[in-house]
C-alpha cells in the first residue's frame, strides 16, 4: 500500500516546477526547445530562469538514438551558437569509441 500523503506532496511539488516548451528547429539535424518556467497556474515565474535544451537523434546501424543535452545559454541566439558543440559532445559522450563527425543528425524521428 502507497502512502497517500506522500504521494500529494510529491504531486504537489511536481506541480511547482513546471515549463512552458516552445520548440524551434532547422528541420536538419535538431531542435532547440525554450523552457520557461511557469506557476500552476500557467503564469510566467520569473523565480527562476529560462532554460534551453537540444533535441536530436542519432542514426546508426541499431537505429535511431535520441540525443538531448542542455544548452548553457540565455537566448535563443546563444542556444543557436551553442548547438553545434553541445551535440558534438553529447555525441562523444553516447558514443566513446566512435568518430562521431559522420553520424548523421534528425530533428525528430
Amino acid at each position: 500500500m502507497t502512502d497517500a500523503p506522500a504521494r500529494s506532496r510529491r504531486r504537489r511539488s511536481d506541480s511547482e516546477d513546471m515549463y512552458r516548451e516552445e520548440v524551434f528547429t532547422n528541420l536538419r539535424e535538431a531542435s532547440i526547445h525554450r523552457l520557461v518556467p511557469v506557476r500552476p497556474d500557467g503564469s510566467p515565474d520569473r523565480s527562476r530562469g529560462t532554460r534551453f535544451v537540444a533535441v536530436a537523434y542519432a542514426e546508426t546501424d541499431a537505429g535511431l538514438v535520441p540525443i538531448r543535452c542542455e544548452l548553457d545559454a540565455r537566448s535563443l541566439e546563444d542556444a543557436i551558437r551553442a548547438l553545434p558543440g553541445a551535440l558534438h559532445r553529447s555525441l562523444e559522450q553516447a558514443f566513446p569509441h566512435h568518430d562521431v563527425t559522420g553520424i548523421r543528425l534528425y530533428p525528430n524521428p
